[in-house]
């Protein structure tokens, strides 16, 4: 099977039966600008994101996601010490320490300790589920410019952007898939130069196809609905 073949074969099983709750979803127009808090003082949103850290290299949410810095000087994820040496997560430091191990610099800290997560940019919203805001969707998520946001008076969550100056189509689509969602048929990828045909680029691009044929199916449906009733509904004067 050639190459080409071969990616898109792994790329559609990636992709295969993820959930369909918003291939129809729109984004939505949300003032951040405003800040977190209402004129009453009260939280308005809160957000999740994870920030990479500049001592260790791990992406950050809480602050034990930090590594341990080994004796070559290379960064050890504290959950690969326990998964090689079968250590307590209690007893991890003192361990590591003793074995010639230093713990970050910044460990403790979680990614509101970091100047670079600054949370939303953008004035745009898009919907996820409630259940989503979660610490561990927040790992999923690093490496993108998108953060999880809450909303405080219903508990409503979205993602939200954080950056911007160019159509971030691709990493919006892919947060999703992250997610285990079928990306909103909304977003139209745009063709950037440089972008290739890898197997992470193919699941985004499998992904979207997926969602408009979904949705095209949908609406398919309803319009053979549409159509059965203009044959079938009686007029005025007609008895069922």
């Amino acid at each position: 099977m050639p190459i080409r073949e071969e990616l898109l074969a792994r790329a559609r099983d990636f992709t295969y039966r993820m959930r369909v709750s918003f291939v129809d979803a729109k984004p939505q127009h949300f003032d951040f600008g405003e800040g977190r808090f209402d004129e009453d003082g009260e939280v308005r949103w809160s957000s999740i994101e994870a920030v990479e850290c500049d001592d260790c290299g791990q992406y950050i949410v809480e602050g034990d996601d930090h590594a341990f810095i080994g004796p070559d000087g290379e960064p050890v994820p504290g959950a690969a010490l326990i998964g090689d040496d079968d250590i307590h997560e209690d007893e991890l430091v003192e361990w590591a320490e003793a074995n010639g191990y230093s713990t970050c610099p910044r460990q403790g800290e979680g990614y509101t300790d970091f100047d670079i997560a600054e949370g939303p940019m953008m004035n745009y919203i898009y919907p996820i589920d409630d259940d989503d805001y979660s610490v561990e969707n927040a790992r999923k998520l690093a490496g993108l410019p998108l953060c999880l946001v809450r909303m405080e008076d219903d508990d409503s969550a979205f993602l939200a952007l954080t950056g911007g100056g160019m159509d971030l189509s691709w990493e919006i689509c892919e947060a999703y898939i992250r997610l285990g969602y079928y990306p909103p048929s909304h977003f139209e990828l745009p063709e950037m130069a440089g972008k290739q045909l890898t197997e992470r680029n193919a699941r985004i691009l499998i992904a979207v196809t997926q969602s408009n044929i979904i949705l095209h199916d949908w609406a398919e449906r309803r319009r053979e609905r549409a159509e059965k009733l203009l044959s079938t509904l009686p007029l005025p004067n007609e008895e069922n």
